[in-house]
């Protein structure tokens, strides 16, 4: 299949379009037909209509780049410490947030986009006999043809697509009306809530059904590079891992259902099978824009092309352009264990000691610390040097990120990167088939046969970067070593925010609800004195552990929308 529109072509011609489209979604189900006319007269015109309105699809997708008001998500747990003060990221922090001015309320833009979704199943319906089928040369045959399997393919991904962004209400807000047919303005939906269970049961059938008709591409980039981006199965079998993890995890499953387990470790383990992605050999080259969207280990990223905004809202102070935003925690940085496995206590180091030497690999690939080398200097994080406390936005806590980022962009020059933000990768799913496995069968059985247990998968991502492998000795140590694991690996990845609510109350609590730390850095004659800090405190409710929902949906259903507890 030759395709020759790109994803990022196709977003900016659409970018009127798009404002026009949804100037009046409003509501949960807006009445916004795009008329594509399809006539004869216009069927030379309608793939590329059909197309530009499935495509529209993937903006939603979220993107983890400084999102919340130029805060990353990570900022609202004990991850980081946001930089500039008076971002909403604010109300996270402090628990000032609510049903009227919630910084992460996305329940209008999930639902356009599933309204979207709809309507572009409903119009392309008959997408063979809609676009133009010139049959004159073998040529023109040939481009109806692919044509053809490219809206067979982007049906499918709206199905998947559809199924992602209920997945995104689902984990914010629990059950959310389930909507399955166009609704126009004249017309009022039942909006009810389905349960939690429903909406999983509708995400996960659409998903199986169009695996079970193979309709997805099985990989983009092999067949046309400019249409990276798009979901294939990989990432169709990835979203049900995560899907069902959650599923099963105490704060949906409060009964302990082994058998939810089970099906999440099953799905994981249907990935793991494809035998098509592994781990990148390199941690920090994952995270590089020129070189993750070729990594193996990268099953679906969304691509935000060649800019420098990370680097903007996240360079030291004293990097000419930059500004410091996410300032990673003293909490996560101690969450680094030795390079032995030994977990790091700052009580064990002597006068004169790099706390930062001889750690988890993963740490200097994902933060910034002092007298380390970063953009072509050595970094002075201590009080009074040129990144330290003293000088006007600095860092908060004495650490600066560096997951993400581009090493040495001059930014005065307006020097850019590709970047992209990684949706699903391996890692990811091999942690979720240990904790599946883990919680199913305990950290050795091996019900598949195939010798891939708990242990084996969080092995693997340890291994990785040379960690020694993990000596849990039964399911509740093995428990939380996979906790441990995801809070490293998946540091800034948005993925700590939702894990430990869904792992249950004393774990946000732990997350959510603790100071944040950082440390004091003192220069002396021979070397660095550390002493922690605490730069913030943070506010976590049990009402919390889901977002309530907006007001305005709440009047505007006329009360048949209940509003979650404690809001």
């Amino acid at each position: 299949m030759k395709l020759t529109i790109s994803i990022k072509t196709i977003r900016m011609a659409l970018a009127g379009l798009a404002v026009l489209s949804m100037s009046a979604c409003e509501g949960l189900l807006p009445d916004n037909k795009v008329d594509l006319d399809l006539t004869d007269k216009n069927a030379s015109q309608a793939y590329t209509n059909l197309k530009s309105q499935g495509m529209m699809l993937y903006d939603y997708l979220p993107t983890g780049y400084n999102r919340i008001d130029g805060a990353m998500l990570a900022a609202a747990t004990d991850e980081a410490d946001h930089a500039p003060i008076g971002s909403d990221i604010e109300k996270f922090q402090l628990g000032t947030w609510n049903a009227v001015t919630n910084p992460d309320n996305n329940w209008s833009d999930c639902y356009r986009a599933i309204r979207l979704s709809a309507l572009f199943l409903q119009n392309s319906e008959n997408y063979e006999t809609i676009i133009l089928r010139d049959t004159s040369t073998a040529s023109k045959l040939n481009t109806y043809k692919t044509q053809c399997a490219d809206l067979k393919a982007l049906r499918a991904e709206a199905r998947i697509l559809n199924g992602y962004m209920y997945f995104e209400l689902l984990k914010r807000f629990g059950g959310v009306p389930l909507i399955d047919k166009l609704y126009s303005l004249e017309s009022h939906p039942d909006m009810e809530r389905s349960t939690y269970d429903q909406v999983v049961t509708h995400i996960v059938g659409e998903i199986d059904d169009v695996l079970d008709n193979d309709e997805l591409e099985d990989d983009w980039y092999a067949y046309d590079q400019k249409q990276y981006g798009r979901f294939t199965q990989g990432a169709a079998l990835a979203l049900k891992s995560r899907i069902l993890l959650y599923r099963a995890s105490p704060q949906n499953n409060p009964s302990g259902d082994t058998e939810r387990w089970k099906e999440a470790a099953q799905a994981a383990h249907d990935l793991i099978e494809l035998s098509k992605y592994t781990l990148e050999g390199n941690y920090g080259n994952l995270f590089s824009g020129t070189t993750s969207h070729q990594s193996k280990e990268v099953i679906l990223a969304y691509m935000t092309g060649a800019n420098n905004t990370p680097e903007t809202d996240n360079y030291p102070i004293s990097t000419n352009g930059g500004k410091t935003g996410t300032c990673p925690s003293a909490n996560l940085v101690d969450a680094y264990e030795n390079a032995d496995g030994t977990p790091f206590d700052w009580n064990s180091l002597t006068p004169g000691d790099d706390p930062y030497a001889g750690r988890d690999p993963r740490l200097q690939y994902s933060i910034v610390v002092n007298d380390s080398q970063w953009n072509g200097r050595t970094m002075q994080c201590y009080d009074g040097g040129a990144d330290g406390s003293g000088v006007t936005q600095a860092t908060t806590t004495g650490y600066y990120l560096k997951k993400f980022l581009t090493d040495g962009l001059d930014l005065e020059k307006n020097q850019t990167s590709v970047h992209s933000w990684i949706l699903f990768r391996y890692a990811e799913i091999l942690l979720n088939y240990a904790e599946a496995m883990n919680e199913a069968y305990g950290p050795d059985t091996d019900p598949f046969g195939d010798g891939k247990t708990a242990r084996w998968a969080v092995n693997e991502v340890r291994g990785r970067v040379g960690m020694p492998p993990v000596t849990a000795s039964d399911e509740t140590e093995m428990r939380n070593r996979i906790k441990h694991e995801r809070r490293i690996e998946l540091a800034f990845e948005d993925h700590r925010f939702w894990d430990v609510r869904r792992w249950g109350k004393a774990d946000a609590e732990s997350a959510l609800g603790v100071p944040v730390k950082g440390v004091s850095i003192t220069k002396t004659e021979t070397g660095f004195t550390y002493a922690t800090k605490i730069v913030g405190t943070r506010t976590f409710q049990e009402k919390m552990m889901l977002y309530p929902i907006p007001q305005s949906e709440i009047l505007r259903s006329a009360g048949k929308i209940k509003q979650n507890p404690g809001w």
